[in-house]
């Protein structure tokens, strides 16, 4: 946007409030502005007025990175709070139903090959399991909830390319779930036995 006029100084197009200290960079926004500012080339207002310009240009690029997350934040909000709700209180069902179907399972193996009853297995299998266990379980499962859904739709939000970008988002997205659900139970493992031994 800078150019140098005949008589050797540099103008820059501005949109002017009046003051020349106050000056917004419209040449951002708006290419064609009317008002020009002229800068001369030499001397010390010269500096003093780019560093002016340069800390205009930071705070203005720090308000359109702000505008940009914003527009992030609320295309989130919108699209992808929902579902990272939804995963996030249904994950912990979907732990209850395989745990009962786990246990049930092994009835009917413990019965078919031990011979051992329902009521006797029953009895083991309250003997055994411990209520901190059970709470850890659905703790453990809100964080796997939370963990899938927002890796889900941080994928879902950075898809590029088309249909071919879609699965290549899809393949990364249960990936990265499946790594980082092992490491964050992993980690969880070890922080609960040497808490609550």
């Amino acid at each position: 946007m800078k150019h140098v006029r005949p008589e050797g100084r540099i103008t820059s197009r501005w949109y002017c409030c009046g003051k020349r200290r106050r000056c917004s960079a419209a040449a951002l926004i708006e290419p064609d502005c009317p008002t020009e500012l002229p800068l001369p080339v030499p001397g010390e207002e010269t500096i003093q007025h780019s560093l002016d310009l340069a800390e205009l240009l930071r705070r203005e690029g720090v308000v359109r990175l702000l505008m940009r997350l914003a527009v992030l934040a609320a295309v989130v909000l919108a699209w992808g709070a929902p579902r990272v709700l939804a995963l996030f209180f249904l994950m912990p069902c979907l732990s209850t139903v395989a745990n009962l179907a786990a246990i049930f399972a092994s009835s009917l193996i413990c019965y078919a090959y031990f011979s051992i009853a329902w009521v006797y297995f029953l009895d083991l299998v309250k003997d055994a399991l411990l209520i901190r266990d059970i709470i850890t379980g659905v703790l453990k499962s809100f964080m796997f909830g939370l963990l899938i859904a927002s890796i889900a739709c941080y994928r879902g939000l950075s898809v590029k390319g088309g249909a071919s970008g879609v699965g290549t988002a899809t393949t990364s997205s249960v990936v990265t779930a499946i790594t980082t659900v092992i490491g964050f139970d992993t980690v969880y493992n070890v922080v609960y036995v040497i808490f609550f031994p």
